[in-house]
């Protein structure tokens, strides 16, 4: 009778282990592909590359750089985003999500609430690195001045 019992706890443990890794698999390529897809991944990036230009521009930097840098910087990002860039990501995306978690996502990203933060995320990623340039200007300047004010 005990060896029954342990032989099903033992099945038991094991089937749940069988079933949790399986459920834990890892995203396969054709699903990522189609998350980024979804996700409008090459629209994103580009707005957000976009943004961070124009912000380079204005930094004092940019008259260290060859008149057209910006513009051909942008050209070049956008020939070689599938060929460079993109399998990368695909990577990326494939060790952090599991294949459960990348269908969700595809599911989410289909929803009306999905497509709104698709329309509002780049927007709310150049707000958000505008304030994150200002914020660590400000500190760098306090932090500066503090240390200065201690020699």
């Amino acid at each position: 009778m005990k060896n029954l019992t342990k032989t099903l706890v033992l099945i038991t443990l094991m089937t749940i282990g069988f079933s949790k890794s399986m459920s834990a698999q890892q995203a396969s390529t054709e699903q990522i592909e189609k998350l980024l897809s979804v996700m409008e991944a090459e629209k994103q990036f580009m707005v957000g590359m976009e943004a961070m230009m124009e912000m380079q521009k204005e930094s004092g930097q940019a008259a260290m750089l060859p008149e057209g840098f910006f513009d051909e910087f942008i050209k070049e990002a956008r020939s070689g985003y599938k060929t460079d860039l993109l399998p990368k990501l695909i990577e990326i995306h494939k060790i952090n999500l599991t294949s459960d978690e990348a269908n969700k996502l595809i599911a989410f990203y289909n929803t009306e609430v999905g497509k709104l933060m698709l329309n509002k995320m780049p927007t709310i990623q150049t707000e958000s690195a505008n304030a994150g340039m200002v914020w660590g200007q400000q500190l760098g300047m306090e932090v500066a001045q503090k240390l200065m004010s201690k020699e």
